[in-house]
């Protein structure tokens, strides 16, 4: 009886046995085939398309379901009517933010535009324009109203870029707030842009440091500091550029350092876009487009999503200062005839052959006179 026991139990443990020996044969990788991975297309085509594969980008996307890049894919490979259907769906998406709802909705009438369907663009303009504080939306409002179509005016800054054509300046929107702000010598670019710049690194804290460690009210790293100043002491001692007053003049210089490098008729876009990325990464995305691109698609084709959006966020502050300050619109009225670039000119922006700071200058003299 004892002997038959055992016999039973010998043999449950040698099928038990098997039993895992065969579910780890199955649970293992056969040799030469390995295990099955979830593919992430939708990041993949994000990569494909800001590497400049954009064949492969919009097949991707497509499959994925990443409806702004596949429409971006088709608008770039000459495909306006699948592109609109893609972007179309993006701004029909409640679970998206205002921001990306107007851009959708911009790039859907552009692309109906191309395709043909003039009566589909205007309509999508007017969704766009539904978000007038946006920058697509402001772009949209202005096309709207350069092509004589009629726009609600319930938001107060879409009253406040409208009247930017036909009106004295009105009173700061809620959000843009106007404190003094002196620069060293004073305003050598736009002084809307440098508002606008502040407003969005500091919120005009010149307190503020970054993660990175830019400082000051523009944000200034001490490389490019010193590339804008002409003295390599900031290299070593950053606190001047704590300095409001300096700070806000080594800021203006940098910016305008970056429109004489390559940045094609002073474009504001890419201006604003190099200030945040850096040149290199926008000359390197214009090279893939082609240099003849427009800067809406160079901007949409950046690789950095926090560049982009700062773009749009800058452009947007910017537009709405210069209103502030009674100024006007050409950059915006070019982007919205469809001009390639918002050549910053047309906003009368005037230029100094060399800056007022010689190259020697030191620090300490500058800041003696920022005190005085």
């Amino acid at each position: 009886m004892k002997r038959s026991a055992r016999m039973l139990f010998m043999a449950f443990v040698a099928v038990f046995s098997l039993s895992l020996t065969h579910v780890s044969a199955e649970a293992r990788p056969r040799k030469g085939r390995p295990a099955a991975v979830k593919v992430d297309r939708a990041k993949l085509a994000r990569e494909a398309y800001y590497g400049g594969d954009v064949k492969r980008a919009f097949t991707l996307a497509a499959m994925a379901g990443e409806r702004w890049i596949a429409g971006l894919s088709a608008f770039r490979l000459g495909r306006p009517s699948e592109a609109q259907t893609f972007f179309q769906a993006v701004a029909g998406d409640p679970k998206q933010d205002g921001w990306q709802r107007a851009a959708a909705a911009f790039w859907a009438a552009r692309s109906a535009t191309v395709a043909g369907s003039h009566d589909q663009a205007a309509e999508f303009l007017q969704l766009a324009a539904a978000a007038p504080h946006t920058f697509y939306g402001m772009i949209a409002e202005r096309q709207l109203t350069l092509n004589g179509a009629q726009t609600a005016e319930v938001d107060p800054i879409a009253r406040l870029i409208r009247a930017s054509y036909s009106g004295p300046a009105l009173t700061a929107p809620r959000g843009f707030d106007m404190p003094a702000l002196e620069p060293v010598g004073g305003f050598t670019i736009d002084r809307a842009m440098v508002y606008a710049l502040v407003k969005q690194e500091s919120r005009f804290d010149p307190t503020a440091v970054s993660p990175a460690g830019a400082v000051g009210l523009m944000q200034l790293m001490p490389a490019a500091a010193a590339r804008a100043a002409g003295d390599d002491k900031l290299l070593a001692d950053n606190t001047p550029l704590f300095d409001p007053a300096f700070n806000l003049r080594v800021g203006q210089d940098y910016f305008t350092w970056l429109m004489d490098r390559g940045l094609q008729n002073r474009d504001l876009l890419r201006a604003v876009a190099a200030y945040n990325g850096g040149p290199g990464t926008l000359i390197k995305a214009a090279e893939k487009l082609g240099a003849d691109c427009d800067s809406l698609l160079l901007i949409e084709s950046l690789p950095a999503q926090e560049t982009r959006n700062y773009v749009e966020k800058v452009m947007a502050n910017y537009w709405t200062y210069r209103k502030m300050m009674g100024g006007e619109n050409h950059t915006l009225d070019a982007l919205a005839r469809g001009e390639k670039l918002a050549d910053a000119s047309l906003d009368k922006w005037s230029f100094s052959a060399q800056s007022p700071w010689a190259a020697a200058q030191s620090i300490d003299s500058i800041l003696i006179g920022s005190q005085q």
